[in-house]
């Protein structure tokens, strides 16, 4: 068994010296005895929660600030914060245990309540890291139920790597530029630290899967973005030629409103009007259906994807504007009609 206090923080503390850290944090998990949380609640009373595959997330003081996690509402650890028994709660786990009241210095055990690990007391409460500006809110993040609960690591704390189902010891690194090469600096640094010579450094992106995600999408989206290209310009030049068809079949009709005084701006818009009635209608319907079918396509958008009202926006006014210019160019030449030409008997 390795105290991780110790361990933690000389791993950490080589990190930081290293060239292109602009910050680290130790991290790993632990389960709660008998596999139940227990709480003081806003009345005073003992309440247990079940947390049958649920662990407490033990982390250095740094970590917060290394992640950008914002904290809402209380504090953060403090930098020298061991043994204190401090914990910073995420908001779907303070919903939970805490529904009616403020979670800020309520008690906390790791285990039922007939159990002898010690108490602990929530200093804070940590918030999504990401952008609610920009992607909204997510129901499932804000619905109630046992998410993240961090507490500082402490000096009693320990963990064997060789012990099967033990949790893994991670330190998140945050770069102060070039992240990749960032990423093989640290493995030569930390290869005197490996356990039996296993040792993992991968980039966010990676150790996420974020890039093979990426990657996958952008794969998808290719034969998508092909298709839909083709779709366009065959849109393009069916609309084109209809006009153009109209216009060669109201030719004299054309010639007879020149020559009556119609201007050019009044035939061009007479020759519009007609075809955007259908455009709009027709990228209406296109709107309804693919809010009805968009679901199916679920596995490659993200949660923000299938209710984007910009994105919706924008598509249909690109469409609408394909449709305007395919039309313009027949309707432009017909507004240059010679009306004697025009109404001359064949």
């Amino acid at each position: 068994m390795v105290p991780v206090a110790d361990g933690a923080a000389e791993i950490v503390a080589r990190i930081k010296a290293t060239p292109g850290v602009a910050d680290a944090a130790f991290y790993t998990g632990a389960s709660p005895k008998n596999q139940t949380v227990t709480i003081v609640d806003g009345m005073g009373l003992l309440k247990e929660a079940p947390a049958p595959v649920w662990s407490v997330n033990i982390v250095s003081p740094s970590f917060f600030s290394t992640m950008g996690f914002p904290i809402i509402k209380g504090r953060a650890f403090a930098d020298a914060e061991l043994d204190s028994r401090a914990v910073v709660v995420d908001v779907p786990t303070a919903n939970l245990l805490w529904p009616e009241a403020d979670p800020i210095g309520k008690l906390i055990k790791f285990g039922d309540r007939a159990s002898n690990v010690a108490w602990s007391r929530v200093v804070g409460v940590v918030g999504d890291m990401r952008d609610r500006e920009r992607y909204g809110s997510d129901p499932l993040e804000d619905f109630p139920h046992l998410g993240r609960v961090y507490r500082a690591v402490s000096v009693t704390d320990s963990v064997s790597a060789n012990v099967t189902g033990s949790y893994p010891v991670l330190v998140n690194v945050r770069a102060s530029h070039d992240p990749d090469r960032l990423a093989v600096v640290l493995r030569h640094v930390l290869t005197p630290t490996a356990v039996d010579g296993r040792l993992g450094v991968d980039t966010f992106l990676d150790a996420d899967h974020i890039t093979w995600r990426r990657t996958r999408s952008a794969f998808v989206a290719s034969p998508f973005i092909v298709f839909a290209s083709i779709a366009v310009a065959l849109a393009a030049v069916g609309i084109y030629g209809l006009v153009a068809h109209s216009v060669a079949e109201r030719r004299r009709e054309i010639g007879v409103r020149i020559a009556l005084g119609a201007t050019a701006r009044d035939v061009l818009h007479a020759l519009l009007r007609e075809g955007n009635v259908l455009a709009l209608a027709g990228v209406a319907v296109g709107l309804w259906l693919t809010k009805r079918t968009v679901g199916w396509l679920g596995m490659f958008l993200g949660a923000w994807d299938a209710n984007d009202a910009v994105l919706f926006a924008t598509v249909a006014t690109t469409l609408f504007l394909v449709v305007v210019a395919a039309a313009l160019i027949p309707g432009l030449r017909a507004t240059r009609i010679d009306p004697v030409e025009a109404l001359r008997p064949e």
